[in-house]
């Protein structure tokens, strides 16, 4: 199966409650490789790989499921995929 990759910006309350680790538990859960980062202008950036009925998951999960997070909006673009990419982490 094809694997699909997306680079995306998380915009709204972010940073300061845990949530990359929220994104990573998640990324596990649904078996999607990447990374996360806080971005300077208060957002969080990954880029996540897997299956696409995953992804999508994956995706509303961040949107609505952090109990201290206020997302109001994800803005996702398409990659090329990564094929040695085994683990999600952060980056720092």
């Amino acid at each position: 199966m094809q694997k699909l990759r997306v680079h995306s910006k998380i915009i709204g309350r972010v940073q300061g409650i845990g949530y990359r680790w929220f994104v990573i538990d998640m990324a596990k859960e649904f078996n999607i490789t990447g990374w996360v980062k806080n971005h300077p202008d208060g957002s969080v950036e990954l880029e996540a790989q897997g299956d696409k009925e995953d992804l999508k998951k994956f995706e509303q999960i961040l949107k609505t499921e952090h109990s201290m997070a206020s997302v109001t909006e994800i803005k996702s673009n398409p990659l090329p995929s990564e094929k040695n990419e085994k683990d999600f982490n952060i980056l720092y």
